[in-house]
C-alpha cells in the first residue's frame, strides 16, 4: 500500500495548526502586538526604527477629548505633560521627542545623552534628563524600559567586545544612575540593548550620526504592561 497519504494527511494537519495559530493570534494578541507582526512580515528587511517596539506615535492628541481616554492614558498623558514642564529649559523641542500611546510613554534625545564615539560616560546635561526619569518613576510609580544604541561605525573597543555590549553599557550606566542615585527600586527597571539596529536617523561606518548614539526610555505602568516590549 502506498504511504503518499501520510505525507497529504501530513499536510492537512500542519494547515490546520496553521491555522488555529491564526485565529488564536487574532483573537488573543494585543492589537500593539498585531500591528508589530503586521509590520514585520510586510517587509522584514525593512523592520527599523520607523516601526519597533518601542516607538510609539500615536499619541491622544489634544484634540481628543479627555474625557474619552482611559485611566492609563490619562495617566500617559500626566507624565508627558510633567516633562514637558521639567525638561524645558533643559531640552529644546528640536532635541526631543516624547511619544505617548495607550502603552506609555517613550522619551528619547537628539543630544542630551549623546556619547562620544565607543563611550559610555554620561555628561553634566545627560545627568539632569537621568534626574527627570527619577523624577517620574517616583511622582508616577511608573516603570521603565531603558534602552542603549549606537551608531554603524561604533565596536566598543578596546574596554568592549562589540556594539551590543557598548549599547548595553550605555543602558546600564543610566539604568545604575537610576537605581543608585535615584533610590528607585531595580524591579522597576529592564534594560536592553540594540546596538545599531534602531537608528533615529539612517547612518552607515562611513557616514555615522552621534544622533544615534544615545539611550532611550519608555515609562508604564505595570498593570499594563505593553506585549509589545519583547521581553
Amino acid at each position: 500500500m502506498s504511504g503518499s497519504w501520510k505525507v497529504a494527511y501530513a499536510d492537512f494537519v500542519t494547515a490546520m495548526m496553521a491555522f488555529f495559530l491564526l485565529m488564536w493570534i487574532l483573537t488573543m494578541v494585543p492589537p500593539e502586538k498585531r500591528e508589530a507582526m503586521a509590520v514585520y512580515f510586510m517587509d522584514p528587511g525593512g523592520y527599523n526604527s520607523q516601526a519597533t517596539m518601542l516607538d510609539f506615535s500615536r499619541p491622544p492628541s489634544s484634540s481628543t477629548d479627555e474625557a474619552d481616554l482611559s485611566p492609563a492614558e490619562m495617566n500617559y498623558l500626566a507624565i508627558q505633560r510633567f516633562l514637558d514642564d521639567l525638561l524645558q529649559d533643559q531640552l529644546t523641542k528640536d532635541q526631543s521627542k516624547l511619544n505617548v500611546s495607550e502603552s506609555g510613554v517613550l522619551l528619547r534625545t537628539s543630544n542630551a545623552l549623546n556619547f562620544a564615539h565607543n563611550a559610555v560616560d554620561l555628561g553634566p546635561e545627560g545627568m539632569d534628563l537621568l534626574k527627570a526619569a527619577v523624577e517620574v518613576m517616583r511622582r508616577f510609580k511608573v516603570h521603565l524600559v531603558v534602552s542603549g544604541h549606537t551608531d554603524s561605525s561604533e565596536t566598543g573597543l578596546p574596554r568592549l567586545r562589540d556594539k551590543w555590549e557598548l549599547a548595553a553599557a550605555r543602558a546600564a550606566a543610566a539604568t545604575a544612575f537610576i537605581v543608585e542615585r535615584g533610590g528607585i527600586d531595580p524591579s522597576m527597571i529592564m534594560s536592553t540593548s540594540y546596538a545599531n539596529f534602531r537608528p533615529i536617523v539612517p547612518d552607515s561606518v562611513d557616514e555615522p550620526d552621534a544622533i544615534n548614539r544615545r539611550v532611550e526610555f519608555f515609562f508604564y505602568t505595570p498593570d499594563m504592561r505593553p506585549a509589545n516590549l519583547g521581553f
